[in-house]
């Protein structure tokens, strides 16, 4: 059964439920002044922006810390061989990801583009050996493509402190959310560095190697094509699979196309006296509706 207005939506059961929730609500908003952010009746406002989450949740509200199925990774679309294991042996994990992150501090590692929950992931840093990595120094340029705002000034740093070390130089050009997102999924005019977000929302290992090496759903141009692996990934269960998928994360590693940055965690706020709440259960970012009491 369904109701709406200009800013809501409601959803009602068809059958009524003692003691448990019957009805759910959809708000609008319109940004960081709205007054609906300031509405304590409100019991999720998770899925606003982040930076416009009212500041009186993390007081009013049960916190739920959550390591999303989620890894960010520097995507390096370059040719030369070389050069791709040059960024990757050099770039500075821990420097890069706070600067693209707007000094953000909190970083869960990861070591490979799989998250912790999925297959073989364990919570630690990918290898680097910059002192092993091929030095080029001449007058080679590749272009990071940001789509984030705010941080330029800090990659700039980063990526200047990167060619005192290497001698290669990364230049920054900034784009929008939606042309970075038409563009990745396009042609990738000039996309030599970009970050790029991989997640799924159950514990499954294929839509993490799909955008690296996926011949029909990869957002790169380099690299290995696994299409073959891919295939058998899809079909194998259990130690086979996970076996499979390890196999597939380290070529993607010693290919240097893909640089693991790290898993995205997120906190969740929900009432206090919401009961039955699963938020966090197998690395699910929301709680299951049929099971939540008030």
């Amino acid at each position: 059964m369904v109701s709406r207005d200009k800013s809501s939506l409601t959803l009602q059961k068809k059958e009524f439920a003692e003691g448990h929730f019957n009805s759910i609500r959809f708000l609008d908003y319109s940004g960081p002044t709205d007054p609906i952010l300031q509405d304590r009746s409100v019991e999720d406002f998770n899925r606003v922006l982040l930076k416009d989450q009212p500041d009186w949740l993390k007081h009013d509200m049960k916190m739920f810390d959550v390591s999303l199925l989620q890894t960010v990774n520097l995507f390096i679309n370059i040719k030369d061989p070389m050069v791709r294991a040059l960024i990757f042996q050099c770039m500075p994990i821990h420097e890069f990801r706070k600067a693209f992150m707007n000094g953000q501090l909190n970083f869960s590692d990861v070591d490979g583009v799989i998250p912790v929950g999925v297959g073989h992931a364990r919570r630690k840093m990918v290898a680097q050996n910059c002192k092993r990595a091929s030095v080029k120094r001449g007058d080679e340029s590749f272009k990071f493509i940001n789509w984030n705002t705010g941080n330029e000034e800090n990659l700039k740093r980063v990526f200047e402190e990167f060619e005192e070390r290497t001698g290669l130089k990364i230049s920054t050009a900034a784009v929008t959310t939606a042309d970075f997102i038409r563009d990745v999924f396009g042609r990738r005019p000039g996309y030599d560095l970009y970050v790029v977000a991989i997640d799924a929302v159950r514990p499954e290992i294929s839509p993490f190697f799909e955008p690296i090496v996926d011949q029909r759903r990869r957002l790169l141009d380099f690299g290995p094509i696994l299409d073959a692996r891919m295939n058998l990934l899809e079909n194998a269960s259990g130690d086979t699979a996970t076996d499979l998928a390890s196999e597939i994360n380290q070529e993607i590693l010693d290919s240097h196309v893909v640089l693991p940055l790290y898993q995205e965690m997120r906190t969740f706020y929900y009432p206090r006296t919401m009961k039955g709440n699963s938020t966090g259960r197998n690395f699910l970012e929301y709680p299951e509706v049929a099971e939540l009491k008030p």
